[in-house]
C-alpha cells in the first residue's frame, strides 16, 4: 500500500521508517509530529480500497412520488415504413451533407461585407454611392451569394460582396468600370465579369428595359415656335424610347416639344403609370437580417414565411390580400449555406427548439422540412442533453403525424420518414 501511494503521489513530509518497539495507539493523542503522521498513515492503510453503500431499495420506493413516462415514437402503419436500403441511403446522404457543411463552414462563417466600404460608412453615404443602405446591400448579397461565389479558391477569387458592390456602384452612378476597379482594388475585366454575373443572377425582376430621350430635329413650326427650341438652340421633338434586353424597341413617346425635360415626359407617359401600378403594391421591407436570438416570432416568420406562420390570422383579418408576391412573406428565407453557416450552436439549438415547438401544434410544410434538415446537419457532436431532447421530441411528433396519413402517396410521408430515420440512426 505504501509503495503504491509513493508511486502516485510523493510524500510532502518524510516519515521515519525504522521499526519501533512500541505499538501505535490510534485512540491516544500523538506525542509529536512524527507520531501524528504515522497514525494518519496507519489509518489510511486500514481503509478498504472499494466501499459499497448498503442501500435498501424498499425504503426508496416508499418515497417515490412521481412516475415519469415518455412515450416513444409510434410505429408506422402497415406499408408506411421505408425499406432498410432507403434508410441506409438517406443516412449516407445526410452524412455527406454534414461533412460538406463542416468543410465549408469555416470559409462561410468568416465572410462578411467589406469593412472599409460598408461598415465604416453611414447609411446616408452608402445611399449616395450605392442607392441602398447597409441592410439593403446585405439583402442583395444574400440573394445572390450562392450563385456568384466561385466554386474553388484558386487564383484568389473575388468575394460575392465585392462583386455586388461593384455592380451596385455601376448601376447607381454609371461610373466607369476602370474607376470602380481602382476603388475596390481589382481589375477592370474583373469588374465587367462581376457586373454581368451579378445582373444575370438577379435578373432584375420588374425591369422593363433601358430608357433614354433623343431629340429629333424639325423645321421651326409656325405656332408656339419657342417651346420647340431645345437646350442646343435647335428646334426638335424630345422623343422617349425604351428597348428591352433583346434590343427591340418596346415603347416610343414622340409628342413633346424640344424644351420639355426628360423627367416630364416619363412622368406623363403610360409606361410610367403601368410600372407604378405594378410596383407600388409590392413590399420593399424584406431583409435577410437574422432575428435576435430570443425573438421567437421573428424566427418563425424568417424561416416559415409570414403567410405560413400567420395563415389563420391572415384569413380572418385580411379578406382581400394583395395579389403582389413577396417572397419573404410567402415562403420565408430558405436555409442557404451562407445563412446557416453563421449560426453558432446556441442559435442552432434555439431555432430548432422554436420550430419544433411550432411543429407540435402546426402542420408539416416544405419550408419547415428544409429548415429542420438544415438545422440537424448543423448540430455538432457530441450532442448536449438539450439537443437529444429536441430531436426525440421531433421524432415523436413526426411519428404521431405519420399515423394520421390516409395514403401512401401523401407528399409528407417521405419527409416524415426521413426525419424519423435521421433521428433514429
Amino acid at each position: 500500500m505504501r509503495s503504491d501511494v509513493e508511486d502516485l503521489m510523493p510524500r510532502l513530509l518524510p516519515i521515519e521508517t525504522e521499526n519501533r518497539t512500541e505499538a501505535l495507539k490510534l485512540n491516544g493523542a500523538p506525542r509529536n509530529p512524527q507520531e501524528y503522521l504515522r497514525q494518519v498513515q496507519l489509518e489510511a492503510s486500514l481503509c478498504p480500497e472499494v466501499v459499497v453503500a448498503q442501500i435498501d431499495p424498499k425504503k426508496l420506493r416508499k418515497k417515490q412520488t412521481v412516475n415519469a413516462f415518455v412515450s416513444g415514437c409510434q410505429a408506422a402503419p402497415e406499408g408506411f415504413s421505408p425499406s432498410l436500403g432507403w434508410q441506409q441511403q438517406q443516412v449516407a446522404n445526410f452524412s455527406d451533407v454534414r461533412q460538406s457543411f463542416a468543410k465549408h463552414r469555416r470559409h462561410w462563417s468568416t465572410q462578411s461585407l467589406d469593412e472599409n466600404v460598408v461598415m465604416t460608412m453611414e447609411d446616408c453615404e452608402l445611399i449616395k454611392r450605392y442607392r441602398l443602405n447597409r441592410e439593403g446591400i446585405k439583402l442583395v448579397v444574400e440573394l445572390v451569394r450562392d450563385a456568384i461565389t466561385s466554386p474553388t479558391n484558386r487564383n484568389n477569387p473575388i468575394s460575392p460582396e465585392i462583386k455586388c458592390l461593384a455592380t451596385l456602384r455601376y448601376l447607381a452612378t454609371g461610373k466607369m468600370q476602370l474607376c470602380n476597379a481602382d476603388d475596390l482594388g481589382i481589375s477592370q475585366p474583373s469588374v465587367s465579369r462581376a457586373i454581368n454575373q451579378t445582373i444575370n443572377t438577379l435578373c432584375m425582376p420588374g425591369v422593363v428595359g433601358a430608357i433614354d430621350g433623343t431629340h429629333i430635329k424639325i423645321i421651326a413650326p409656325s405656332k408656339d415656335e419657342d417651346v420647340f427650341v431645345n437646350r442646343k438652340k435647335v428646334h426638335s421633338i424630345n422623343t422617349q424610347i425604351v428597348f428591352d434586353a433583346t434590343f427591340h424597341i418596346i415603347d416610343v413617346v414622340a409628342k413633346w416639344p424640344g424644351s420639355t425635360h426628360d423627367s416630364r415626359i416619363l412622368m406623363g407617359s403610360g409606361l410610367r403609370q403601368d410600372v407604378a401600378l405594378d410596383t407600388l403594391s409590392q413590399s420593399t421591407t424584406g431583409s435577410t437580417v437574422k432575428p435576435k436570438l430570443a425573438d421567437e416570432e421573428g424566427w418563425k416568420m424568417f424561416c416559415l414565411g409570414e403567410t405560413v406562420y400567420k395563415a389563420t390570422a391572415a384569413s380572418e383579418t385580411d379578406p382581400n390580400p394583395s395579389s403582389a408576391l413577396d417572397y419573404s412573406k410567402v415562403m420565408g428565407f430558405p436555409p442557404f449555406l451562407s445563412i446557416v453557416s453563421r449560426l453558432n450552436q446556441t442559435t442552432v439549438l434555439a431555432v430548432l427548439e422554436i420550430l419544433a415547438g411550432w411543429f407540435e401544434e402546426g402542420e408539416l410544410v416544405p419550408q419547415l422540412g428544409r429548415w429542420l434538415y438544415a438545422l440537424l446537419a448543423c448540430l455538432e457532436k457530441p450532442l448536449i442533453p438539450e439537443a437529444h431532447s429536441l430531436i426525440r421530441q421531433l421524432a415523436r411528433r413526426c411519428g404521431q403525424l405519420r399515423t394520421t396519413l390516409q395514403s401512401q402517396e401523401d407528399e409528407r410521408l417521405p419527409v416524415l420518414n426521413l426525419l424519423i430515420c435521421l433521428v433514429a440512426r
